[in-house]
């Protein structure tokens, strides 16, 4: 008998620490996909035009940016979507108006970030990469690397919003 309500309570924690866990997968895949934006930014507005470093990056750093994104982009989405069970199965998903507002919102900018992850995943990926090369290697890689920053830069403002967003979200459950 004495067991027994010790064994609710440790089930009990492991609930508890499940969903903490979740939300830390989900804001930490968050951050390395944004800060993976930032770093892009930043390495866009450095490395001089037509330059050997900045070749470079186009050619061997931004393909693993971009996959590192796909990734984090999977855990941002897998983490979210338990989340929202967990937080809809005790009240049969009745949310209130404007948390589902808020969380279409936040839908949407997933969906546009995403969007952005895949494009520059298709951009670094074989065929476009080596397409590219043999045309101009020098001409390619500023234009990729342009390309590259203009979605890091939408991702970088939309998962600021979407952080701004889940901030709130996390304060009205």
């Amino acid at each position: 008998m004495r067991w027994r309500g010790r064994r609710t309570a440790n089930k009990r924690d492991q609930g508890g620490l499940a969903r903490a866990a979740m939300v830390w997968i989900h804001v930490a895949a968050a951050a390395v996909w944004i800060g993976a934006s930032v770093c892009v930014l930043i390495v866009a507005a450095i490395l001089p035009p037509g330059g050997a470093e900045r070749e470079a990056f186009a050619a061997r750093g931004l393909p693993v940016v971009a996959r590192m994104n796909l990734g984090a982009a999977a855990l941002v989405f897998v983490a979210g979507l338990v989340r929202f069970v967990e937080l809809g199965a005790p009240i049969k998903y009745r949310f209130s108006a404007t948390f589902l507002w808020v969380l279409g919102a936040k839908i949407v900018l997933f969906t546009a970030m995403a969007l952005c992850a895949v494009l520059s995943y298709a951009a670094h990926s074989g065929t476009i990469a080596e397409k590219a090369r043999r045309e101009a290697e020098a001409f390619a890689s500023v234009g990729i690397l342009a390309r590259a920053a203009q979605l890091a830069g939408f991702v970088t403002v939309g998962g600021g919003l979407a952080a701004a967003l889940g901030l709130w979200l996390a304060g009205s459950t």
